[in-house]
């Protein structure tokens, strides 16, 4: 079988070798090589990820490191993803000509299947036109520390791990990067497990996995579990779907471990979120989701009672937390770990400009010398983008984000497993993004969730003979 595909693959580059026009090698061009080519943005953010991985754990030279400097895998792996997008979209468009007339008509077909797109093509113009307004500062253009979020990889997110994706109708394509990444979930919470920290350096925290803080690896965990207890509950396949349980049960149990308490609280969020969804889109109530939720509760809690006892803390915290800020307490501000001063820090200067924000990392070096703190971020992904790009553009980002899901319920009779797992992940980031920040390894991995949300419809149909 693997034979023949290979000679049937061959003969069809051959054909398209021949060819001695550009309008013929276009109508010679399967789709479906345009297809797996979409993949290949997605693949070299996991390229990246197993790299950082890989390095982390195996070399014995890493205390030599500043884990910042690892920000290098993921911006090489942007450099190649923009090259492959720009192919996609060329080549996806010319070929859409062929089937279906003029690129405009094509354009104006895809943005309309997928309204939503159109709410994120207009946040990320606030991103484009940011520094010809703001200007382009060093710190816009290079990005700041550990972040590393320069202007070329924010729009990354759009063009490199949104898009191209959304071209995507295989359905198999699409699991292998949702299972690539639960793999590499559970690849990654068995080693920390093991050792405590892969990410040596100065600045790392004891269980952060590969990430050079907990909170970051908070976020990946987030998500991870969003896809595993999605898959547990859909998978059809025995081995694979034994593999979901076991990632759930294992970045579960790290989850308490690495004790980012908006990670735990979001991913409680996500899997209630995920029975929700079920029942409507099975139009039934689907016992296994109650089952999966159980399990996650269940591992957490004899996790944190066998091994983190001081992980109980974290509710009463949240409690006299909760009371500081509405009694209106002196040191309210110390809520949420300092994020109350932050927040309403960054809400005075989103007052003063509402409209386009400071632009990217406007601000942030003010706050840390007006507050006395090293922190260069407000964490709350909503309050950063609204502080960089104005108040606009997050209305426009969260409209964006809010339309994908009710997409996906409006059209719950053509959701697929990944569909469904992928917008579980996607809202668990968004809760957790609430009390975090944007970072250059783990907001693509959002976006390319996102991205895989949004596949549902595809303007060619399945039927062409051309499209094929």
């Amino acid at each position: 079988m693997i034979k023949n595909k290979i000679l049937r693959f061959k003969s069809k580059c051959r054909k398209l070798l021949k060819c001695s026009t550009g309008g013929e090698f276009i109508r010679q061009l399967p789709f479906g090589y345009i297809e797996k080519m979409a993949l290949l943005p997605g693949a070299m953010l996991l390229i990246a990820y197993i790299r950082h991985f890989l390095f982390s754990f195996f070399d014995t030279e890493a205390l030599q490191f500043i884990p910042a400097y690892k920000s290098q895998y993921y911006s090489q792996a942007a450099v190649f993803a923009y090259i492959c997008s720009a192919l996609v979209i060329v080549l996806y468009l010319a070929k859409l000509r062929t089937v279906k007339g003029s690129i405009k008509n094509c354009i104006k077909n895809y943005f309309k299947s997928s309204f939503p797109m159109v709410l994120l093509t207009v946040y990320f113009l606030f991103i484009l036109l940011s520094p010809f307004i703001n200007g382009f500062t060093t710190d816009a253009m290079k990005g700041v520390g550990n972040r590393f979020e320069p202007y070329y990889y924010l729009l990354s997110y759009y063009f490199c791990f949104i898009m191209p994706v959304t071209v995507v109708r295989k359905e198999k394509s699409i699991r292998l990067i949702v299972y690539s990444l639960i793999f590499l979930s559970i690849a990654t919470a068995f080693m920390t497990l093991l050792k405590p920290s892969l990410a040596d350096g100065p600045f790392v925290y004891y269980n952060s996995g590969f990430f050079h803080n907990t909170n970051h690896y908070g976020y990946f965990l987030t998500m991870s579990i969003g896809l595993c207890a999605a898959m547990a509950v859909l998978e059809k396949n025995t081995k694979l779907r034994t593999a979901a349980i076991a990632g759930l049960v294992l970045n579960a149990a790290e989850q308490v471990l690495n004790n980012s308490f908006g990670s735990i609280l979001s991913s409680i969020a996500a899997l209630m979120l995920l029975m929700i969804m079920l029942w409507i889109a099975k139009g039934k109530f689907v016992p296994a989701s109650l089952a999966v939720f159980g399990l996650f509760m269940g591992v957490s809690l004899a996790a944190a009672f066998f091994f983190r006892p001081a992980y109980f803390l974290n509710f009463s915290f949240l409690s006299r937390d909760i009371k500081k800020i509405l009694n209106e307490t002196e040191d309210a501000g110390s809520a949420g770990s300092g994020r109350i001063r932050l927040w309403r820090y960054v809400g005075d200067l989103i007052a003063k400009r509402p409209f386009l924000g400071y632009g990217i990392e406007g601000m942030n070096r003010n706050m840390q010398q007006d507050l006395h703190t090293s922190v260069n971020r407000v964490h709350n992904e909503f309050l950063q983008y609204a502080q960089f790009y104005g108040v606009p553009a997050v209305a426009f980002y969260f409209s964006g984000c809010l339309g994908v899901f009710i997409r996906g319920l409006k059209n719950k009779k053509r959701l697929t497993d990944c569909n469904i797992a992928a917008l579980t992940a996607a809202f668990a980031y968004l809760a957790n993004s609430f009390f975090g920040v944007s970072m250059y390894y783990t907001t693509p991995m959002f976006f390319l969730l996102l991205g895989i949300s949004m596949n549902i419809n595809s303007p060619v149909t399945e039927k062409s003979e051309t499209a094929r």
